[in-house]
C-alpha cells in the first residue's frame, strides 16, 4: 500500500510527533507500506528523512488556514500552491500508484479535496484535535462540512474530537476514531534498582520528588499555571524539583521568572528532546495544566506507559488518558490551591502514587498500544 500524507506547518508540535511515530510504527508492523510526505518545514522534513520516510519539501504557503485573514492570504499563493502540489502528486502516482491521500491541515482539506476527488484519488482527513471548538471563521467551517462528503473517512485521534465532529453535523458513517498508540517496549516502568541508580545519577537528595511537564512551553499549555503551582510548593518547604521538557514562546519568560525568584536550584529546563525518557524516568508524577483543546497527547501517553501518575486539566483527549482517581487526577476550573493540595497529597502517599502509575501503564497497554494503532490505521486506509 502507498499512502501520501500532507502536513502544513512551521513548528514542531503534537502533529509532527504523530507523523514521526507513524513512520516508526509502519516500519515495524507493515514495512511493505510506502509512506510519502509533503512537508513545508525543513526541520520536519529532515527528521522524516532520518527515519527512512520519503518526503517532499514544498515551501509554499506554510500557514494553516483558520481565519478569514488566512484565507485571503492563501488566495495570493493559490496558483503556485495548486500547480506545485498537483504536479508532484501526479508524478508520485505515475511511478508508485497511491492507494490513499491523507490530508492533515485545514488548508489542504479545503483547497485540495475537491480537486483530488475529481482526479479519482481516495481522500482521507486526519484530525489531530477538535475542529469546531477552536475559533475558526464560519467560512472555513462551511467548506469543511461541504467537502467532508468527498472523503472516504475522517480519522480522529480521540473520542473528544470524534464527538466534536458529530455534534457539528458530520455523520457516524463518515467519521472513525483511531487512537494514537505508544511503543510499550520503549516506554516502560523502571525497576526499584533502576530508579535508585537513576536518582543517584541525577544527584537527587533523599526524599526529593520530581514533578514533570512535557509539551510546548506556552500559555495555552498552562506553563504560567505550572510555575505558580511550583512556587507555592517551594514556599511550603516541599523537597521538590521541577523538570520541564519542551520549547516554545514562553521559555524566555519562564527562565526570567526562575532567575528573578532565585529558584534555579529547583528547575531543570532541557528544552525540546526527541527522546524524553532520560528525563521522564525520574518523574514521580506529571502535571499538565493545559487550556488547549488537546487531541490525544503523545507526551501523556508516554508518561502513562512509564507508569507515571498524571494530573491534568479536564479538557479534550486528556480525560481519555487520565481516569480521575485511578491513573491520576483531572481538574475542572480548579484553583491553584486545589492543584497544589492534590500534588502535595499524592507526593505524600507513595503507595497511592505507585498504584495510579500501575493503572496508567495498564490503560496504555490495553487501549493505546502502538501495534493496535498502526493495525487500525492500516485497515482504515485499505478499506
Amino acid at each position: 500500500m502507498n499512502v501520501l500524507l500532507i502536513r502544513t506547518g512551521e513548528e514542531f508540535g503534537g502533529a509532527e510527533i504523530y507523523n514521526l511515530n507513524l513512520i516508526r510504527g509502519f516500519r515495524r508492523y507493515f514495512p511493505e507500506t510506502k509512506l510519502f510526505f509533503f512537508a513545508t518545514w525543513p526541520e520536519f522534513s529532515r527528521r522524516i528523512n532520518n527515519l527512512g520516510g520519503r518526503v517532499f519539501l514544498l515551501p509554499i504557503f506554510k500557514k494553516e488556514v483558520g481565519t478569514k485573514k488566512d484565507l485571503i492570504g492563501l488566495l495570493f499563493h493559490l496558483p503556485k500552491y495548486l500547480t506545485v502540489l498537483l504536479k508532484t502528486i501526479t508524478r508520485i502516482n505515475e511511478k508508485e500508484p497511491l492507494n490513499a491521500i491523507c490530508l492533515q491541515g485545514t488548508t489542504e482539506k479545503i483547497i485540495l479535496t475537491p480537486l483530488l476527488r475529481a482526479k479519482g484519488y481516495r481522500v482521507f482527513w486526519l484530525e489531530h484535535g477538535p475542529l469546531f471548538k477552536p475559533q475558526k471563521t464560519w467560512l472555513v467551517k462551511f467548506f469543511y462540512r461541504l467537502w467532508s462528503h468527498l472523503t472516504v473517512k475522517i480519522i480522529t485521534v480521540s473520542q473528544d474530537s470524534y464527538q466534536d465532529l458529530l455534534t457539528n453535523g458530520l455523520t457516524k458513517k463518515r467519521v472513525v476514531t483511531v487512537p494514537v498508540g505508544v511503543d510499550l517496549h520503549q516506554f516502560q516502568p523502571l525497576s526499584k534498582l533502576q530508579r535508585q541508580t537513576l536518582r543517584q545519577k541525577w544527584h537527587l537528595k533523599h526524599g526529593e520528588k520530581v514533578i514533570g511537564f512535557v509539551g510546548a512551553i506556552s500559555a495555552a499549555k498552562g506553563v504560567e499555571a505550572f510555575f505558580k503551582i511550583s512556587q507555592q510548593l517551594i514556599n511550603q518547604g516541599k523537597k521538590v524539583k521541577f523538570v520541564l521538557i519542551g520549547s516554545g514562546p514562553k521559555l524566555t519568560w519562564l527562565k526570567q521568572k526562575i532567575h528573578q525568584k532565585k529558584l534555579g536550584n529547583y528547575f531543570l529546563l532541557p528544552g525540546f528532546r526527541r527522546d524524553i525518557r532520560p528525563y521522564a524516568k525520574i518523574f514521580d508524577l506529571v502535571v499538565f495544566p493545559t487550556q488547549h483543546h488537546e487531541g490525544l497527547s503523545a507526551a501523556l501517553l508516554e508518561a502513562a506507559a512509564m507508569a507515571k501518575p498524571i494530573l491534568a486539566t479536564d479538557i479534550g483527549g486528556n480525560r481519555e488518558i487520565v481516569i480521575d482517581q485511578q491513573t491520576g487526577f483531572l481538574f475542572k476550573k480548579a484553583s491553584l490551591k486545589k492543584w497544589v493540595e492534590k500534588i502535595d497529597w499524592l507526593l505524600a502517599h507513595p503507595q497511592v502514587r505507585r498504584a495510579m502509575g500501575r493503572q496508567a501503564r495498564l490503560l496504555a497497554s490495553q487501549k493505546f498500544s502502538q501495534a493496535q494503532w498502526i493495525k487500525n490505521l492500516y485497515e482504515v486506509w485499505q478499506g
